[in-house]
């Protein structure tokens, strides 16, 4: 709907959070919404169905994000993979490190690359 900006939102869920394909569906219908109001300033939100995130398009920088209502500052969270509280999880990348770390099950592989 908006002049000058478009995208998408995806919803993901796993089985043992929903229980089937149909119950994952009607969730995200009943609980999730887009708010589109302010497209057209390059802001849009969006309630899913455990959380909310809103987004600021900024050109060509990074958007501006806000995760529960809370600002997503990027300079805390390039690393890809990283969770959203900034924690290390199995599977890491820092930013532009060229090195992957994945520790699951006991287990540490680690790969470089220049």
């Amino acid at each position: 709907t908006g002049r000058t900006v478009s995208g998408f939102a995806l919803e993901v869920g796993e089985q043992e959070t929903y229980g089937s394909w149909e119950q994952f569906q009607q969730s995200i219908v009943k609980k999730s919404r887009l708010t589109l109001n302010n497209i057209n300033y390059g802001v849009v939100g969006y309630q899913g169905v455990f959380a909310q995130v809103k987004l600021q398009y900024q050109g060509n920088n990074l958007p501006k994000v806000w995760r529960n209502g809370h600002y997503h500052d990027w300079r805390d969270h390039f690393a890809v993979y990283q969770s959203a509280d900034g924690n290390k999880t199995p599977i890491y990348l820092g930013w532009k490190s060229g090195k992957l770390r994945i520790e699951a099950g006991g287990h540490q592989f680690q790969g470089q690359s220049d």
